[in-house]
């Protein structure tokens, strides 16, 4: 997943099929992600989904605002709710707003490095990928 250029979904063995009807697209607000949230509303209108956008982390930069407020001059009539999460416990924190808003999909964005920077930088889309109930959908931090 964290090497694969193109979007890539992993489905957890145990996965029942389940209607898409809500996703959470994991985020840290960086402006740049506005395109990948695009691709992910392109995904949500086939199936008649609405979107969580989740950054979970320990300090509030106020960037959720930000980026909730570039995204309404995108598409101002979209079913997408930004949320912000301060937590030491990320993935502890995105697995319970999994369950309580009863997300689908789960839609994180995988940055590529170098094999000796890999060493070293934690993995959420990984960690993800192994331990959700849900099928995770990675996208390519990559603008095409």
């Amino acid at each position: 997943m964290n090497n694969c250029k193109f979007p890539v979904i992993a489905i957890p063995q145990d996965c029942r099929y389940i209607p898409i009807n809500k996703i959470l697209f994991l985020t840290d607000y960086s402006l740049s992600q506005l395109h990948n949230l695009r691709k992910v509303h392109n995904l949500a209108l086939l199936f008649g989904a609405e979107i969580d956008v989740l950054q979970v982390s320990t300090v509030d930069s106020g960037q959720d605002k930000i980026f909730g407020r570039e995204w309404r001059k995108f598409r101002a009539k979209s079913d997408v709710h930004f949320y912000f999460l301060t937590s030491n416990d990320i993935e502890g924190t995105i697995t319970d707003f999994i369950e309580l808003q009863k997300s689908n999909l789960v839609v994180i964005t995988t940055h590529h490095y170098n094999f000796f920077k890999s060493l070293f930088q934690y993995s959420l889309s990984k960690n993800l990928a192994f331990h959700s109930k849900i099928p995770v959908l990675s996208i390519s931090a990559e603008r095409d």
